[in-house]
């Protein structure tokens, strides 16, 4: 009787916390105006980033100006994001209150914050947002004042009122079931009880926790997209296909996933020395974690290997962007930042190293090219992985991630750059370890510890290289392919003009080669076309595309 009035008490007081109660409620009324009936969703970052589950979408109407998002909160509210609707084209945005912190907020000015895809035009009276040319996810976002981001944690006397009401239900009901319950334990065991309590629990978690949020789960730390919940008009369309979606929907978004994943990576590391996710990474020696990515494990054991036509149609697709580009006047230049795998072979776990068989297939596209004397292919593995054999002690890569570190990167932009210029006399050789600073930090970014949420404990080691003249090097963001952005450099004290095609393993390269040139484009996209070498007209095209991802470069010079 008392376990039953217990729970009673609790779910009634976690249901009216989540639709009664202010408490840790926050409400943001934005005054807009739209010109269609369309959408506008809030989303907002309580110190976790931005998420597709931290949101609210309402619709708009043209004969209505405000609209009122209520979300519940723990602790504090650092920014939120404003999203138009994607298809909108004008709007007015006259103000934004909110209200349930510390202090209230109102702004009616918008011009200082951060937008995507708008035009902002402000007069005294209002704001007028118009969306850009060719932009699908138009949003500004707004940060909340760094002395204003807590919860107003205060219950209002409306809200005790509340919570007695709620106190008294619960021992009314308690009391009128008394009788059904004392037959109910009289005829099963408690034990079974809990038990069939703990299975409907389990099951039903994400339903009730929805409804009742006791338990906030925390961010997605995984570098994917997480898989959206299907609709409901395919299921009589495409029955399997839903239920498969739906079971890897919930998979998502279960709230404990991340409380058991971490369980079991502390389990499976401390008490048994093994991987907690075999097949999405692996430890190897000296407590090095490799990516378990399927490509590169096949090309490790020798399942995966380029056929005769594989590797004639990889060279040719190569030849064939250089030979546009040279036509152009356009100096083309291709590097492939090599895997872990490949440089940290000594490293890697006795199971791995018996499977090793055959040339790998960087190793053949890499002899295919040279045999053809493309001088045009700078190849790194080589280089890195000899002074990894003579130098082992360096760190050219992170130990608990998939990239090469900071010092890896120093090296293969050393190599790709003193080949450019010995090309062309106008770009300066690269930078020496006496032209740079070094700087060594911690930060929860490894993304292999991350995978199993073990980030706060294998933290990436970074050894910063900060380029001199940083002060004459100008950088620009715009959107580009999917959600990364276009970075541009203008740097007054170089020539020439530069197009990067690049993917992560360029990431620390940016100002680095931003140095050598006067403008700089770093696109994160591995398809090179006629409309950007237009757009950009450079002197000079770079393709990096890491090993891992090798098939991207089956990707034709399109017009």
């Amino acid at each position: 009787m008392l376990v039953f009035f217990i729970t009673t008490s609790v779910v009634i007081g976690l249901l009216a916390n989540r639709f009664i109660l202010n408490h840790g409620k926050v409400t943001i009324s934005i005054n807009y105006q739209s010109f269609a009936n369309e959408e506008l969703s809030v989303y907002w970052n309580a110190g976790q980033g931005f998420s597709d589950v931290d949101y609210q979408t309402l619709k708009t109407d043209i004969r209505k100006q405000f609209y009122e998002f209520t979300i519940s909160l723990n602790d504090s509210l650092k920014e939120i994001r404003i999203d138009p609707d994607g298809k909108f084209n004008v709007a007015v945005l006259k103000s934004l209150t909110i209200e349930g912190l510390t202090k209230p907020i109102l702004i009616n000015q918008f011009n200082s914050f951060y937008s995507n895809g708008l035009e902002i035009h402000e007069n005294a009276d209002f704001c007028f947002l118009k969306r850009e040319p060719f932009n699908s996810d138009p949003y500004i976002i707004i940060k909340i004042p760094l002395n204003n981001t807590h919860l107003n944690q205060n219950f209002t006397k409306r809200d005790i009122r509340v919570l007695i009401a709620c106190f008294l239900l619960s021992i009314g009901l308690s009391y009128l079931v008394k009788t059904k319950l004392r037959n109910l334990t009289n005829r099963i065991k408690s034990s079974d009880l809990l038990l069939l309590f703990l299975f409907f629990f389990i099951c039903f978690n994400y339903f009730t926790n929805n409804t009742l949020q006791y338990y906030i789960s925390p961010q997605s730390t995984e570098n994917r997209r997480l898989t959206l919940k299907p609709g409901i008009d395919s299921l009589l369309d495409h029955p399997k296909r839903y239920f498969g979606t739906y079971t890897n929907w919930f998979d998502d978004h279960y709230p404990f996933k991340q409380v058991l994943t971490q369980a079991n990576s502390l389990i499976k590391i401390d008490v048994f020395h093994t991987s907690p996710m075999p097949d999405k990474m692996y430890i190897g020696k000296q407590d090095q974690y490799f990516s378990g990515n399927e490509l590169l494990k096949d090309d490790i054991t020798g399942k995966r290997r380029l056929s005769e036509v594989e590797l004639k149609t990889l060279y040719a697709t190569t030849l064939q962007k250089q030979i546009l580009l040279s036509k152009q006047n356009i100096g083309y230049y291709l590097t492939i930042p090599p895997s872990k795998q490949s440089i940290y072979e000594d490293a890697l776990p006795d199971f791995l190293l018996k499977q090793l068989r055959g040339k790998k297939m960087l190793y053949q596209f890499s002899e295919e090219i040279q045999k053809n004397k493309a001088n045009y292919y700078i190849e790194l593995i080589g280089p890195l992985k000899t002074r990894h054999n003579s130098n082992p002690s360096e760190k050219l890569f992170y130990q608990y991630d998939m990239h090469w570190s900071d010092w890896g990167a120093f090296l293969a932009y050393q190599i790709l750059i003193n080949r450019i210029a010995s090309d062309y006399s106008w770009v300066e050789k690269a930078l020496t370890l006496n032209d740079v600073r070094v700087d060594t930090t911690y930060d929860e970014d490894a993304d292999l510890a991350r995978l199993i949420l073990m980030h706060k404990r294998y933290k990436k080691e970074r050894y910063s290289f900060h380029a001199p003249r940083l002060d004459s090097i100008k950088e620009t963001v715009e959107n580009g392919v999917f959600q990364f952005p276009i970075y541009k450099y203008k740097n007054k004290l170089a020539k020439g003009k530069v197009l990067v095609f690049r993917d992560s393993y360029s990431e620390q390269w940016k100002w680095l080669i931003a140095s050598h040139f006067n403008e700089s484009v770093f696109i994160w996209d591995q398809t090179i076309t006629q409309k950007l070498i237009d757009e950009y007209k450079p002197d000079i095209v770079i393709q990096e595309n890491c090993e891992m991802f090798l098939f991207y470069l089956f990707q034709p010079f399109k017009n």
